[in-house]
């Protein structure tokens, strides 16, 4: 535990002289990767597959966010989509406070779900190329 904190302390200490040249968050993107799901105690089943997400800054404050990811085990497959929005409230000139609700759909091959989620978080950029959520 001890290693853990000074190693956080260690890289804030670094990492604070940096954001004096790092920009706000672009809370405007769109991006794509693969993604792998592992499940504990569950070895024979981990599906992969591609994702792709984005935010469109509305206004100064408020985001639009979605989310959509395609993945397949064998002869099983199913998708995810997640649509919403939130609000941000900018804490400083290289940081974002954000809170904002999901609506969230898993469609499979054996049941389809329909949901919801919240969500809160900071966003800072810490040099113009690294940003830490």
């Amino acid at each position: 535990m001890r290693k853990t904190v000074a190693l956080i302390a260690a890289l804030t200490g670094v990492a604070l002289p940096l954001s004096a040249f790092a920009d706000k968050p672009d809370w405007r993107y769109v991006e794509g990767g693969y993604t792998k799901m592992d499940f504990d105690g569950n070895e024979s089943f981990e599906p992969d597959g591609l994702t792709v997400n984005g935010k469109y800054l509305l206004d100064s404050n408020w985001y639009l966010n979605g989310e959509y990811s395609f993945f397949e085990e064998g002869n099983f497959d199913f998708d995810m989509l997640t649509l919403g929005a939130g609000y941000r409230l900018p804490i400083n000139a290289t940081t974002d406070a954000y809170f904002g609700a999901n609506l969230e759909r898993v469609d499979g091959d054996v049941e389809d779900e329909t949901g919801y989620s919240i969500n809160a978080g900071l966003r800072s950029m810490i040099t113009e190329q690294v940003e830490l959520a």
